[in-house]
């Protein structure tokens, strides 16, 4: 058994601390963890080379781990959420891509409400603000809106405030770095404030979108 302090010994007491604060402790100190020992009867603590923490190094350390640990834990929700942008490449010409994405969406019985052609946007602002690079081929930027009457009421029945998804958008570009790929993408309708049902809604959204952007390209369905 590790020795205690005179005052502790004699008064039939013993000195715990954290495991994890003893630990941190007696790395502090030795630069190294030492074997310990459990003492029986009491709750399982570990002794490290026969020193105890002061109370206010005990105190400091439990301070540090209170303000580390919950941001360490956010961090961890953060890295476990998906990425927000979901996009696929292929090897293809834009225009023949257009025609297929075009034909995956109202393949799926929608109409689509919008079609904005964002590269010409570009090119023709850009000018006037004075910026000349042009990141897309000739009106080879365009996003296509579309909204689904099924799709939608189920995720409005779930929570009326997922009117904010609607319509849903996806994207098809081509870069001027990457001749002759394309991209298709969308945005992943999430919310961090979802019940249950509106969570389960918005998964069958999700799963509208990537089945289009996925036909668009001639990619296998998942």
């Amino acid at each position: 058994m590790s020795p205690q302090p005179d005052a502790d010994r004699a008064a039939g007491r013993v000195v715990v601390a954290d495991q994890a604060v003893v630990a941190a402790v007696a790395k502090q100190r030795y630069g190294c963890m030492q074997t310990g020992s459990i003492i029986r009867g009491h709750s399982p603590r570990i002794f490290f080379g026969g020193s105890f923490p002061t109370q206010q190094e005990t105190f400091m350390f439990k301070l540090v781990l209170a303000v580390l640990i919950p941001f360490a834990l956010i961090g961890t929700a953060q890295a476990a959420d998906p990425a927000p942008i979901v996009r696929y490449s292929a090897k293809a010409s834009f225009e023949n891509a257009r025609d297929d994405l075009v034909n995956a969406i109202t393949g799926q019985g929608l109409v689509i409400d919008h079609n904005s052609h964002v590269a010409n946007m570009l090119d023709r602002t850009g000018k006037d603000l004075g910026h000349t690079k042009r990141m897309y081929g000739n009106d080879q930027a365009q996003s296509f809106s579309f909204c689904s009457a099924t799709v939608s009421r189920k995720t409005m029945e779930a929570d009326p405030h997922n009117i904010a998804f609607c319509p849903y958008t996806i994207t098809l570009y081509s870069l001027l770095s990457e001749p002759g790929t394309v991209y298709v993408a969308y945005r992943r309708p999430l919310r961090h404030d979802n019940t249950p049902a509106s969570a389960a809604s918005l998964k069958d959204v999700e799963k509208l979108l990537d089945t289009i952007a996925r036909e668009a390209l001639n990619l296998p369905a998942k």
